[in-house]
């Protein structure tokens, strides 16, 4: 807790200079949940870190970590199973920019590694797959940070003609970038 409290005062102090630059740093958490799973399956944890590239006229730069995970308990003699997802993404979009509000729009590419691991048991695979994303930024002109709330839809090629369809919804701030 103490190195995330000054990994955030570090941020602070460093957002303005970032900000000139055009560069941001984006903090976010959220939910992932699959496509294909009925309305009442549970969702994913998700956490991650994007670098925001704004120096452009009409078009933003975004890339990415998330990191999704779930642990499934089990009765005996089963054991517990976690799930996990690590997605590195680029992302190129569209602010419609305005004075305290910025919404925005887009899509990329990404690398996905899927992880099962359930006792001395892991399997993991690498694949890649495409997202659109849509999502707005709020925050007063001149402010050393933004929040910001966002979706994607990500549709991950498996092989075999099988395609892998998820999104996550995330909220979080940006140090910067403006």
């Amino acid at each position: 807790m103490k190195k995330l409290l000054l990994f955030l005062l570090c941020a602070a102090f460093l957002a303005p200079s970032l900000a000139y630059g055009g560069v941001g740093l984006g903090l976010k958490g959220g939910i992932q949940k699959d496509t294909e799973s009925d309305e009442n399956s549970e969702s994913m944890t998700m956490v991650g870190a994007d670098l925001r590239i704004t120096g452009f006229q009409m078009v933003e730069f975004i890339v990415g970590g998330d990191y999704s995970w779930k642990k499934y308990s089990f009765e005996a003699p089963a054991e517990d199973m976690k799930y996990s997802i690590l997605a590195i993404t680029g992302s190129a979009v569209v602010p419609l920019k305005m004075p305290v509000i910025t919404p925005y729009a887009g899509g990329g590419y990404g690398s996905y590694n899927i992880k099962v691991e359930q006792g001395d048991n892991s399997d993991s695979v690498t694949k890649t797959g495409f997202h659109i994303v849509g999502g707005v930024r709020v925050g007063t002109p001149g402010s050393p940070f933004k929040l910001f709330g966002e979706y994607r839809h990500h549709w991950v090629n498996l092989g075999d003609d099988a395609t892998g369809k998820y999104y996550t919804i995330t909220g979080g701030i940006i140090f910067g970038a403006f």
